[in-house]
């Protein structure tokens, strides 16, 4: 699988998870063992309490030797996921705390979400936590959703919940549309519908555009949904994405979604998507996208885009696009600046 905010500490949770959830939802992982962890009748006949905690880390052979194909109990997973928590700043170990997630059967899952929870409280918790509700939904979207509905603080509700939208999304978009619209009008709801469509983005962001235009309107702010579309289509067909966008209708859903795709797209071709933007019709959209794909031209070169700078017709746009450049620029290097 390819592995999510209003309160400041469900935005940092949630730019964690969408930093760190990079190993959960942008980076591929190994298969998943079909034995996922030892449960209760697992497929190996093993069998063992919630309360067991001895951290059996693997089962063993006929040879008395540890097999390394056995399944982990919760106990060790939980203990493997302590030992990760206790490095917060360690990205190779936050990635082998999501792979390990990854391989566990969703069937049993919640055992292992029942001995984590008598973890003590630590702000990387519930983003660990998110992970498991997410892999659980996998399996059984609705109890997850249950569950995380009904557990820990709000914004720990807040961010599981996403978590296992976005989760059954990536398997089926409009059940978990349908799920979400069942939701009453507001911030909640709203959240639920930005997780699946940004989950349906990622493999088809033309359908996760066309499930936009279904959707109702109640905030009056789109920018949360337009961002995962565009980003994501300006990043696999930039000359579509840009069409697309263009072909919005007048409004902030429009020049939000080409303000996405010139910063994108200047990021990857700045000389193709600063063509583009040349050629669109005069006004806010226009000045912005030249300005962000300048920017992000001076970033790698900012000699050549001082020089695309001074070609701009004489105004407002080329003396503030100069000023940016020069700004980044000795900023970057003062002396190659002077």
């Amino acid at each position: 699988m390819k592995g999510i905010v209003v309160a400041f500490l469900l935005a940092l949770a949630v730019a964690f998870c969408g930093g760190l959830a990079m190993g959960r939802y942008s980076l591929d992982h190994p298969a998943k063992p079909a034995a996922g962890v030892a449960g209760s009748n697992d497929s190996l006949g093993e069998s063992f309490s919630p309360d067991d905690s001895r951290p059996r880390d693997s089962g063993s052979n006929r040879a008395g030797k540890p097999d390394p194909s056995a399944p982990l109990s919760p106990a060790a997973i939980v203990a493997r996921l302590k030992e990760a928590m206790a490095h917060p700043s360690d990205r190779h170990g936050y990635l082998e705390a999501s792979k390990l997630i990854d391989a566990i059967d969703p069937k049993n899952i919640r055992v292992v979400i029942e001995q984590f929870q008598k973890l003590p409280a630590q702000r990387e918790k519930s983003i660990y936590l998110a992970l498991l509700i997410s892999r659980w939904a996998e399996g059984d979207p609705q109890a997850a959703l249950t569950y995380a509905q009904t557990s820990g603080s709000l914004s720990e509700r807040r961010l599981a919940v996403t978590s296992a939208v976005r989760s059954w999304a990536e398997k089926d978009a409009n059940a978990a549309r349908s799920w979400a619209m069942q939701l009453p009008p507001g911030q909640e709801r709203d959240r639920a519908l930005q997780a699946v469509v940004s989950s349906l983005a990622e493999s088809d962001p033309a359908a996760a555009l066309a499930m936009l235009d279904t959707l109702p309107n109640t905030t009056g702010n789109r920018q949360p949904f337009y961002w995962p579309i565009f980003s994501r289509w300006a990043t696999a067909d930039p000359v579509t994405a840009a069409a697309r966008a263009v072909g919005l209708p007048p409004g902030s859903g429009h020049d939000n979604a080409i303000q996405i795709v010139a910063s994108t797209w200047g990021g990857q071709d700045p000389e193709a998507a600063f063509a583009w933007a040349g050629a669109l019709p005069p006004g806010q959209a226009h000045d912005n996208a030249v300005q962000t794909i300048l920017a992000n031209w001076a970033g790698k070169d900012p000699q050549h885009a001082a020089t695309i700078a001074s070609s701009l017709p004489p105004g407002p746009m080329r003396d503030r696009a100069t000023a940016n450049i020069a700004r980044q620029w000795a900023q970057n290097d003062p002396h190659a600046a002077l």
